[in-house]
């Protein structure tokens, strides 16, 4: 995830990088500590970037939903 930290009004661009976000027509959504990206861009299999949701807090768990299948994504918390 990068960056791993921004401001806590949202807005911003936020890259994710893993495995398995499926094909464009799939809609990967990505998660921020429980609160929905918006505006998520499919760059590939591994690269998908999202606008960050607004959220107070540290240590937020990022979660990708693709199709009915999610999954954390380990060690990589939103700071």
């Amino acid at each position: 995830v990068s960056p791993t930290n921004g401001p806590t009004e949202g807005g911003f661009d936020v890259i994710i990088t893993g495995r398995n976000f499926g094909r464009m027509k799939h809609h990967p959504q990505p998660y921020i500590g429980g609160s929905p990206c918006t505006k998520t861009t499919w760059i590939s299999d591994s690269v998908i970037k999202c606008i960050a949701p607004e959220g107070h807090g540290s240590n937020k768990n990022v979660v990708v939903w693709v199709g009915e299948q999610h999954s954390d994504v380990e060690n990589n918390y939103f700071k």
